[in-house]
């Protein structure tokens, strides 16, 4: 199964499952890979996938660090799990 079959599997499940975080985290990945296939005009391999869920991890450790400047804890536990959520797929 490539990633992306996973991808939609996993959906489905935390949507049957209620788990809204992973949802939410699984839809915004694969808008971000939809966004790439776009740009490059064809389907993205598992290794330009991975690359993706890397991008997304660092931009959530970086709006981790600004939550924490902002004093602003309860946004960064949230991404936090956010990140452990992608850190599924690597």
């Amino acid at each position: 199964m490539s990633l992306a079959e996973q991808l939609v599997s996993d959906l489905r499940a935390a949507m049957i499952a209620g788990d809204t975080v992973r949802r939410d985290v699984i839809r915004f990945l694969r808008a971000s890979i939809t966004n790439a296939e776009i740009e490059l005009h064809r389907a993205l391999t598992d290794d330009e996938i991975l690359g993706v869920i890397r991008g997304q991890i660092k931009q959530r450790r970086d709006s981790i660090e600004l939550f924490r400047k902002g004093g602003r804890e309860d946004l960064a536990e949230s991404e936090t799990a956010q990140i452990g959520i992608l850190q599924d797929y690597l």
